[in-house]
């Protein structure tokens, strides 16, 4: 959004705020349609004083000419200078993951309808290494390690920082753990978890390809990692068996061939944290719908804290470390606060 159009919601929230009964509400309406003198100098004022100088960003602007270069060259038949005019706004250090994999799938489109199929499935597993959201290549790219936050506090500060009006990141935190139960599917929860975790300032992803690595993998500055399997599904009087653990053990060793040398522990989100003997699940971690709901509470509190303070964005990030270090969701916490090992009868 534009500076003016944030400046107008931020108007209108206030306007509301003011508004105590339906004859109030439809005052405020007949004067905005009527264009009062009141109503006009008001917006006026209110325009002028809430509206920010914008950083406008010409990088942006120079990826947007390079796509519309490449169609049209594209379009005019020269499909070769096309992709090299991608392939070098992709090569920029300034362009994220996600945008250059836009651009390389580009790239391949063009090379596939020019006929370079082999070229067109190396653009595309590369665009799809990049961007897991693109289309899927016919063979699988390798798996590239994420990087590790270096601050929670950062990370949650920065999305903060998105948020003209911070209501809004509260708002998406309420929606995204609406799907954390045992009644979501597998999808739901598993997607979920995945965005919970990076509202708290985790690098978090899903990852199970083709029944290869775990389902969620959550890594934690300065502490072990949590591989997860997600039996979200199970009934609440499901038991740990030898299979689940075999299953997460797998993930295990997956996690070690992409992280070697990285301290880990396995977790399995299960209904309780039994297990059968055969399991032999005493080192592996049950993270139960309990202690589930108990984080996305905890979470609640620090997040709805930093929202509602009147600080700067500046002054936000001391904030933020300051709850941290008193919150059972920092990220060394998290193990000792919400996981529980497997215990058998």
């Amino acid at each position: 959004m534009t500076s003016a159009t944030r400046a107008q919601i931020e108007m209108g929230s206030t306007i509301s705020k003011e508004v105590s009964d339906l004859h109030e509400f439809a005052t405020t309406m007949n004067m905005c349609f009527g264009r009062s003198s009141d109503w006009v100098e008001y917006h006026a004022e209110s325009l002028a004083e809430n509206i920010e100088v914008e950083n406008v960003d010409s990088h942006v602007y120079d990826l947007a000419a390079s796509e519309r270069k490449a169609f049209k060259l594209w379009q005019d038949g020269y499909p070769e200078k096309a992709i090299a005019r991608l392939d070098k706004a992709a090569s920029d250090e300034s362009v994220d993951r996600q945008t250059k994999g836009w651009l390389l799938q580009i790239a391949a489109n063009i090379a596939n309808h020019w006929g370079q199929i082999d070229r067109a499935e190396t653009l595309q597993r590369e665009a799809y290494a990049n961007n897991r959201n693109l289309q899927r290549p016919q063979i699988a790219p390798p798996y590239r390690p994420m990087p590790i936050h270096s601050s929670q506090a950062e990370s949650i500060v920065q999305q903060l920082n998105e948020y003209r009006l911070r209501k809004g990141f509260i708002n998406k935190f309420e929606d995204v753990v609406s799907h954390l139960h045992s009644n979501a599917t597998a999808n739901q929860f598993e997607q979920a978890f995945e965005n919970f975790g990076k509202l708290i300032g985790l690098a978090t992803e899903r990852h199970d390809d083709q029944g290869e690595g775990p389902d969620l993998l959550c890594l934690l500055p300065n502490s072990p990692a949590l591989v997860i399997e997600a039996k979200s599904r199970k009934k609440n009087t499901g038991v740990f068996n030898k299979d689940n653990h075999g299953q997460l053990l797998i993930a295990g060793e997956w996690f070690e061939s992409n992280y070697p040398g990285q301290p880990y522990c396995l977790v399995s989100i299960h209904p309780t944290n039994k297990a059968t003997k055969a399991a032999n699940a005493s080192k592996s971690y049950a993270f139960t719908y309990d202690k589930l709901i108990t984080l996305v509470n905890d979470s609640r509190v620090l997040l709805r804290k930093l929202c509602n303070s009147q600080l700067s964005n500046s002054e936000l990030m001391n904030e933020c470390t300051m709850l941290l270090n008193s919150s059972p969701i920092r990220s060394d916490k998290i193990v000792s606060q919400y996981l529980t090992n497997f215990t058998s009868d």
